[in-house]
């Protein structure tokens, strides 16, 4: 498990390394399976993060995800 563990990590740093260097630091959720392949890693990382973190909530909508419905629409529409 751990030399398992150790390839991931490698191949992580890599991906990260890449992405660094080409100024592209957000890839969508649905890429995240080609850098995190087990769902329980990806599930690890995402508690480590949030842990004892302030999550603020503005009362906004997302324009993420407001452009993203937006997109979808335009695509069903036409």
């Amino acid at each position: 498990m751990l030399q398992q563990s150790a390839r991931h990590a490698d191949g992580w740093k890599a991906e990260l390394t890449g992405r660094i260097r080409e100024k592209e630091h957000v890839r969508a959720p649905h890429e995240w399976g080609s850098v995190f392949p087990d769902p329980r890693l990806v599930a690890a990382i995402v508690d480590r993060i949030t842990f004892n973190a302030h999550i603020l909530e503005t009362g906004t909508d997302s324009y993420r995800l407001r452009t993203s419905k937006t997109a979808t629409r335009r695509k069903r529409a036409g």
